[in-house]
This record gives structure tokens, sequence and C-alpha cells, in this order.
């Protein structure tokens, strides 16, 4: 059973759709999927970034808030400076809870929790002292254990941070891995379609062409088969011409013969008057026989 031109072309025009819409759909699913992690990726350094930047501020802000209150002699607003003291602790401890969140085993998280709670921890004595001991002994506290333990905590979020851009830049490495993956795969598919397109369009020309040729040796056969009726017809007529002038020439010829033979017998009546009943008689009479048309006249003396 032979595949119709149309099926052909129909099947092969729809398979080409069908693959143009599949690696459409395909390459959107994935570069939304590649953008939704450069997306997420962003927004996590971002967090990351912002928790940091958060934490070293409340730090930096918390030497100089003890540092105000050294210099302050004035005991009446120790209340208010360890209630904003420790305010500072708690933003401080909840911005390291959401880091926590984000930068997921880690043991510099937990590293850098203990380096607080011992800096945080450090402020505790300070209201205690009275006006001289702030005096005598703040220079000595702030340069042994509040810088210290300050300058530690920064370092540990100093290496979170490094950690973070770390993690950011291997990541992106791999989001540019992904898009690389990506487009090999679109370029594959267009390369793809490009070939199924070419495929279609060859099956379609040679099928064409084939039904052409089909159609050329068709008319010609035509033409002959025509040409072969026309001779046919042509040589039917000259032998149906040549059998109805040899009937009539051997009918003319007997009867000009049996006329003569009767002009022989009868020399005494004149012709006016013997040709008519005696030609009848005679031709009624006669041996000759005349056959029906389309045969042979046959004769006998």
């Amino acid at each position: 059973m032979r595949l119709k031109t149309w099926l052909v072309a129909a099947l092969g025009l729809g398979s080409l759709v069908v693959l143009i819409a599949v690696s459409m759909l395909v390459s959107a699913q994935r570069a939304q999927e590649i953008y939704a992690q450069l997306d997420e990726l962003n927004a996590h350094h971002r967090q990351v970034e912002a928790n940091l930047r958060r934490l070293r501020s409340d730090v930096n802000l918390s030497g100089i808030f003890v540092r105000d209150y050294l210099l302050d002699i004035a005991r009446e607003r120790a209340p208010e400076y360890r209630q904003q003291l420790a305010e500072f602790r708690r933003t401080n401890m909840a911005t390291l809870a959401e880091l926590r969140t984000l930068v997921k085993h880690d043991d510099r998280i937990a590293s850098l929790q203990t380096k607080l709670e011992d800096y945080w921890e450090a402020f505790d004595p300070l209201f205690d002292w009275t006006t001289g001991e702030k005096i005598l002994r703040s220079a000595a506290f702030l340069r042994s254990e509040v810088v210290p333990r300050r300058e530690a905590a920064l370092t540990i979020a100093q290496e979170i941070e490094e950690l973070n851009n770390a993690n950011v830049a291997i990541q992106r490495e791999e989001v540019a891995r992904r898009y690389a993956a990506f487009r090999a795969g679109l370029q594959r598919l267009l390369w793809q379609t490009m070939l199924l397109g070419i495929s279609v369009a060859v099956i379609v020309v040679v099928r064409l062409r084939v039904l052409e040729r089909r159609s050329e040796d068709a008319e010609h056969q035509m033409r002959e088969l025509s040409q072969q009726l026309v001779n046919t017809q042509e040589e039917e007529r000259k032998n149906l011409s040549r059998e109805l002038h040899d009937h009539v020439a051997q009918v003319l010829t007997g009867l000009r013969m049996e006329l003569g033979r009767v002009e022989r017998l009868s020399p005494a009546v004149s012709p006016a008057v013997a040709v008519r009943p005696n030609t009848a008689n005679r031709v009624r009479g006669s041996p000759c026989t005349l056959l029906r048309p389309g045969r042979r006249t046959r004769w006998t003396r």
C-alpha cells in the first residue's frame, strides 16, 4: 500500500510542529529553572550579606555605646545604658539566629555565637562599677576585654562573609554550567528541528518528483494509445472502403456481363424492348447469385 503524498507531508510537518513546540516548552522551562536558581542564589547572598552587615554594625555600635558609658561619670544613667545594651544584644542574637538558618552546616556559626556571647557577657560587670572604678579601670578594660572580643567576633563574621562569597562563586559556576548545557541542548534541538524540516522537504520533493514522472509516463502512454486508436480506426476505414468497393465492382461487373449475354441471345429484338423483360427474367432465372451486403458476389455460368 502506497502512502499518499498529502499524508507523508502532513506527518512530516506535524512532527516538525510538535518538535518545535516541545523544544520551545523545554527551553522555556529550563530557562525558568536557571533564572529561578540564579534569583534564589542572589537573594540568599544578599540576605547573608545583610545579616553580617547588621551583625557587625551592632557589635561596633555596642563598643561605642560602652565607651560612652565609661566616659559618663554620672551613675544615674546606668539603667538606661544597661537597657540599651541589652537591646543591642537581643538584636544581635536575633540576627545570628537568622544567619544560622541561611548558612547551614558550618561550624563558624557556632564559633561566632560563642564569641558574641563572651563579648556581651563581658559588659555585665560594668554597670556595678563606681565612678572611681570607671575612671581607673575603663581604659584597661576596653583594651584587654572589649577590643579583643570584638575583634574575634568581627574576624569570624569576616570569615563567614568570605565563605558566603566562595559559596556564591561556586553556585554561580554551577549556574554557568547549567546555562552552557541549556544552550547546548537548545542548539541540539535547533539542529534536530532543521534536520527534520530538511528531511520533510526532501521527502516531499522526491515524492512530488516521482508523481510527476508517473504523470509524464501516463501522459505519454495515453498519447501512444490515442495514436494507436486513431491508426486502428483509419485502418478499419480503409478495409471497409476496400471491401465495399470490391463488392460494388463485382456486382456491376456481373450485371454488365448478364446484359451482354442477353443482347447476344436476342439480336432480333430491339434493345429498348428486350432489355427490360429479358433482363429481369434472366436475372431471376440466372444462375448468378448475389450475396447479402458484406459478402463477396458469387456467380457461375
